[in-house]
């Protein structure tokens, strides 16, 4: 993504005039030592690395956070050995019976195998998955700083919890596989589980178009709108038109700070990491 981590190079940016140029702070000072104090955060997945790594910048070129996600190849390879093996066995098991019934059962055996199969071996792959734990570090001095370790796995959710440096709760994010079919969301809630935020894909026709066709060479690119609640937006996570998983954070409408913001960069790692991997 860069040559070299803290290089001062940015290599994507946003777009000027595509946003507010405000700083979503209103009259605050920010504090340019705190690599949150943000309003607008740009959020990339570094290549030629080894393990999963992302690297988050503010808009002048400055390296703020590193990211690790390491375990997530190996981890990824269990969960698709344990879906394919799954999946072969339910297949096998209906050929079987079919043989053993009549060969023209066969044909019919084989399709209710494949349909049965695909559906387990989906299955095995969202309820045994586990992701590795996603590491957010300070560039300055590598100190971790969030860690967001996934939680719970009820049926089609699933949940994740972000924790401090101390192991304390700061935040909990959860997405539903099933109605992420139709258009994807994450619900962000407080230490005490009340619901804070939502990010929503931007529209509806246009999640659809995404899920049948892909990205379309850029045209259709990944988009979220975040929410409070009530429907009020205090931000957006858009996808840049490059070849990696490059986003932009946008946090300027959240001008009385309802969204965290070490929360908004938990979210915006997992809007790639959560459905990706």
């Amino acid at each position: 993504m860069h040559d070299e981590p803290g290089s001062g190079s940015n290599p994507f940016r946003a777009p000027a005039g595509e946003i507010d140029p405000g700083d979503g702070s209103g009259s605050r000072t920010l504090d340019r030592n705190d690599p949150f104090d943000r309003p607008r955060f740009l959020l990339g997945q570094r290549a030629l690395a080894m393990g999963e790594r992302y690297d988050v910048w503010d808009e002048s070129g400055q390296q703020l956070l590193i990211v690790d996600r390491s375990g997530a190849l190996v981890a990824n390879l269990l969960m698709m050995l344990g879906a394919g093996v799954v999946f072969v066995a339910v297949v096998g098991g209906a050929l079987l019976l079919g043989v053993r019934g009549d060969l023209e059962q066969v044909p019919v055996a084989a399709v209710l195998g494949f349909v049965l199969g695909t559906a387990a071996a989906f299955v095995v792959s969202v309820r045994w998955a586990r992701r590795p734990d996603v590491r957010i570090c300070n560039a300055a001095d590598d100190r971790c700083l969030l860690v967001v370790r996934q939680k719970t796995l009820r049926w089609l959710t699933v949940g994740y919890v972000v924790l401090d440096a101390n192991e304390g709760v700061v935040a909990h994010l959860s997405r539903n596989h099933a109605m992420g079919i139709l258009r994807r969301c994450w619900e962000v809630s407080d230490r005490d589980g009340r619901l804070v935020a939502q990010a929503r894909e931007d529209h509806l026709a246009l999640a659809l178009a995404r899920r049948l066709l892909g990205s379309c060479f850029g045209l259709l690119r990944t988009a979220y709108v975040l929410t409070t609640p009530e429907g009020e937006r205090i931000g957006r996570i858009e996808r840049r038109l490059t070849l990696l998983d490059r986003y932009v954070l946008d946090l300027c409408d959240d001008r009385n700070r309802v969204l965290e913001r070490r929360v908004a960069v938990a979210l915006g790692l997992m809007v790639d990491v959560g459905h990706r991997r």
